[in-house]
């Protein structure tokens, strides 16, 4: 897909990894089979450009880098009428037990309600900031 920058600098085409959508589709499907909101995510991140990498200080190597990682806002999943913690552990859980149990990136960024990052890597790969 094409996609211009707000800042109209320069164009840009994103890729993402198929094995990334499958997975992000095995999420969305497990959410659905467990009857919680299967819609209630927001994608703010996948492939980035290094420039912009390197501006909002992501990691050297990072996965968005090469169209490997999602970072997400967790919605109302469980529909109780609030967005929070609660909901991004559903998908936390799931992501750990039932979509990467040995391997991928998670990042579980412990420290917001609602920020996750994941990450189809080969090696397990867990942290909280």
């Amino acid at each position: 897909p094409h996609f211009d920058w707000p800042s109209g600098a320069q164009e840009t085409y994103l890729f993402i990894d198929t094995k990334l959508l499958y997975r992000l589709l095995d999420l969305i499907l497990e959410l659905k089979n467990q009857g919680y909101d299967h819609r209630a995510m927001t994608i703010y991140y996948g492939y980035r450009p290094p420039a912009h990498n390197h501006n909002i200080n992501g990691a050297r190597r990072s996965q968005h880098l090469y169209g490997k990682a999602l970072d997400m806002w967790a919605g109302d999943v469980n529909r109780d009428g609030h967005e929070n913690i609660d909901d991004k552990m559903i998908i936390l859980n799931i992501l750990e037990k039932k979509i990467f149990p040995g391997t991928g990136g998670i990042g579980r960024y412990m420290n917001t309600p609602r920020a996750i990052h994941f990450d189809i890597r080969s090696k397990k790969s867990r942290w909280n900031k």
